[in-house]
């Protein structure tokens, strides 16, 4: 699973097959 964190704290999960870009995000974590 991709866990993404924004800035704001919130997290958006997404499945391993989706990518996505966002300039709010700056931790991207591989699990």
């Amino acid at each position: 699973m991709l866990v993404i964190t924004l800035r704001d704290g919130e997290s958006l999960y997404i499945g391993d097959d989706i990518r996505i870009e966002m300039d709010r995000c700056i931790d991207v974590l591989m699990y």
